[in-house]
């Protein structure tokens, strides 16, 4: 399923962040099989792992939290356990960091659940 003015490439990107998320999070990299595993991909729905190696009782165990670290980009997060609230600060370029240390306001947070 695709959501509104998502575009294929903006699907790829999402899907593959949140596997590679997935598979740096077990520690097994590109060795194990892209396909032995699902996550949502849908913008509209909840990131999460959807299938581990065919079982979806295994796959609830594990969290999934989708980020933009800056305009274009996309992130992920993955870990096995209890839901987390994160907080997400964004980068900030060397022109806003001295901007901030003089007293300008920062960027707020994104807020993750």
């Amino acid at each position: 399923m695709q959501s509104a003015g998502d575009t294929r490439e903006q699907n790829f990107f999402r899907i593959w962040t949140r596997k590679e998320a997935f598979i740096k999070a077990i520690g097994e990299g590109l060795s194990c099989p892209l396909d032995s595993f699902a996550v949502s991909f849908d913008r509209d729905d909840a990131a999460r792992v959807v299938e581990l190696r065919g079982d979806a009782d295994a796959a609830r165990a594990w969290q999934l939290h989708p980020f933009q670290p800056a305009p274009g980009y996309a992130g992920a997060l993955a870990y096995r356990g209890d839901r987390l609230g994160l907080r997400i600060f964004p980068t900030l370029a060397s022109d806003a960091l001295m901007a901030a240390a003089a007293g300008a306001t920062l960027p707020r947070a994104q807020e993750n659940r």
